[in-house]
C-alpha cells in the first residue's frame, strides 16, 4: 500500500469510529542516520487538535519529507477530547492479529517484533478512563 493511501486508511478508521481531530509528532534525529536509542532526538510537536482532511491536504508532503530522511512520524487522536480509541503499545504480532480478530482494531507494526493497537472500544472516554482502560488490558 502506497503512503498515502495508507494515511488515508488510518484516519478513516479513526473517522469511522468518530475521531475527528488529531494530533502529529515528529521524533527527528539530530544525526541522520542515527539509533533513536543511542543518539540525540528532537520532538517536534507543532501540530494539535488538527483534521485529517489538513493532513491529507497540506501535511502529507512534510510527513513524507521528515520520514524519509529518518524521522518518526507518530499520529494519535487529540489528547484532550474524548473519543472511543484506547492504545496499547508493544503488543506481538501474533497477540495483536488474536486481539484484532475479536475487537475492532487498527495495528501499526513498529518493528518485526512489535506492534502498536488502536483498540475501538464501547463509549468515549476522558483521558484518565483510557489509561485506566489500558492499565486493565
Amino acid at each position: 500500500m502506497n503512503p498515502k493511501k495508507q494515511i488515508e486508511t488510518f484516519l478513516g478508521w479513526f473517522n469511522d469510529l468518530g475521531v475527528t481531530s488529531f494530533d502529529i509528532h515528529i521524533r527527528k534525529p539530530d544525526t541522520p542516520g542515527e539509533d533513536y536509542k543511542l543518539g540525540n532526538w528532537r520532538w517536534l510537536t507543532q501540530n494539535e487538535k488538527i483534521t485529517a482532511d489538513y493532513i491529507l491536504k497540506t501535511l502529507l508532503p512534510w510527513i513524507r519529507y521528515e520520514n524519509a530522511h529518518g524521522s518518526d512520524i507518530y499520529f494519535r487522536p487529540h489528547k484532550n477530547e474524548n473519543y472511543a480509541v484506547v492504545f496499547l503499545d508493544d503488543v506481538s504480532m501474533s497477540n495483536a492479529m488474536k486481539i484484532a480478530k475479536k475487537y475492532t482494531a487498527c495495528i501499526v507494526e513498529t518493528s518485526q517484533k512489535n506492534t502498536q493497537i488502536w483498540l475501538g472500544i464501547n463509549r468515549s472516554c476522558d483521558t484518565f478512563e483510557r489509561k485506566m482502560i489500558q492499565i486493565s488490558l
